[in-house]
């Protein structure tokens, strides 16, 4: 029934892909604006805020060098489902962390949600890429993009009410029908065998799947894909520090949960914007990719100056705008750059570069709060993302030309 809104670039498996991941995007958006709130009522400082938030990418970069390595040797939409079937446990672990009050169990939560979006991240950007052209694979990621945040909008317009009548640990149970539902989806979809790399032998594909063989496969990258991880750490870092604790900043300002709420779907509005990023990605590619992390640290470094809600809404809108063409830039320039041969092995570096930013950030912005207090912090933080921009202005349009 979503037909009409597919193009002609997307074929009709990424496309009910995406519309799966959107439904179960759903479901978890309702309570996604106030869980970092929900994370921070568990703790007793912005490093334990981090330090619990990053659990989650801790067990996502132990699971997808396993999890890139099996998506070489089976269908994609298998990893799909086995990542769909762990998110009602998830749900459930947070609602009785709520329930209980244990912190322990939004760690079992945290962890839990580090595996299942290894499966579902890494199998679904392993099947776009095996049913994309090259050529449009921006335009395939970008409309990944902006169909699945319409959804995701609309679950955080329900949620400005929801949150009136319900706790925040009540709204994660709405994330179980919904991931249901998604994995009917994707049992349907057509995954051909002439697409992967059969093996029968899965001793070996999980002794082939360690740790050291996926650093050396990383190492062994031509310079253009260096580059590229290069700039995803810093993106991804810069993002994973501003989405967990600008919500905190307002909330310990005494900004309302509803308010909170409408800040996230400002946020996400940029997000839309993802196919029409998609093909300012396929046309500029890697030379617009340091002006964009340029102007991002020129973003955060103006975080420091401001107090009043409404410039943190106009501040994150332009953040968010281009860190999500920076990324789509990433997704279109690795796949036009690596092996065909290896999509799941990419698309789980990617991402595990991505979550290492996951991993590092929260805790050393956390940190670097505690001590340096919020204003120094994000100056800091803008000043070694400038940084890194500057350092990649040469060497990208080098590659480019």
């Amino acid at each position: 029934m979503f037909r009409i809104l597919q193009p002609a670039s997307v074929s009709t498996g990424v496309h009910n892909i995406t519309v799966a991941t959107a439904i179960r995007w759903f479901g978890w958006a309702v309570v996604d604006p106030v869980l970092p709130i929900f994370i921070f009522m568990f703790s007793e400082s912005f490093v334990q805020t981090g330090l619990l938030a990053s659990i989650y990418s801790v067990v996502f970069l132990l699971s997808v060098p396993i999890v890139s390595f099996i998506s070489d040797h089976i269908r994609a939409k298998y990893v799909i489902l086995a990542g769909l079937a762990i998110y009602p446990l998830i749900a459930l672990s947070y609602y009785f962390a709520g329930v209980y009050g244990m912190a322990s169990l939004i760690a079992v939560a945290r962890a839990l949600n580090g595996v299942s979006y290894a499966l579902d991240a890494t199998g679904r950007a392993t099947y776009v890429r095996r049913h994309t052209d090259k050529q449009k694979v921006g335009t395939a990621f970008g409309f990944f993009q902006i169909f699945t945040q319409v959804w995701r909008i609309f679950a955080m317009l329900l949620a400005i009410i929801a949150i009136a009548y319900f706790e925040i640990h009540e709204l994660f149970l709405l994330v179980i029908p919904t991931t249901l539902i998604a994995m009917a989806i994707v049992w349907r979809v057509q995954d051909s065998p002439c697409d992967y790399q059969h093996t029968s032998n899965w001793m070996s594909c999980i002794q082939g799947s360690t740790y050291m063989r996926f650093i050396q496969e990383v190492l062994i990258w031509k310079h253009s894909l260096k580059r590229l991880a290069f700039t995803s750490f810093v993106i991804n870092g810069l993002m994973a520090a501003v989405m967990l604790f600008v919500p905190i900043f307002l909330y310990t300002d005494g900004v309302s949960l509803d308010r909170i709420i409408i800040f996230s779907i400002i946020s996400s509005v940029p997000l839309l914007f993802g196919y029409h990023s998609g093909k300012v990605a396929d046309r500029y590619g890697m030379r617009l990719l340091p002006f964009v992390v340029l102007g991002l640290a020129l973003l955060v470094g103006s975080l420091a100056f401001v107090s009043a809600y409404e410039w943190y809404l106009v501040i994150v809108f332009a953040f968010n705008t281009l860190a999500s063409l920076g990324i789509i830039i990433i997704d279109a320039e690795m796949t036009r750059c690596g092996d065909d041969r290896k999509y799941g092995s990419l698309s789980g570096a990617i991402l595990e570069v991505a979550e290492l930013a996951a991993v590092v950030s929260p805790v050393a912005v956390g940190l670097s709060i505690t001590l340096m207090g919020q204003g120094n912090t994000l100056l800091a933080l803008a000043g070694v993302t400038a940084l890194a921009a500057a350092l990649g202005i040469k060497g990208f349009r080098s590659t480019a030309s």
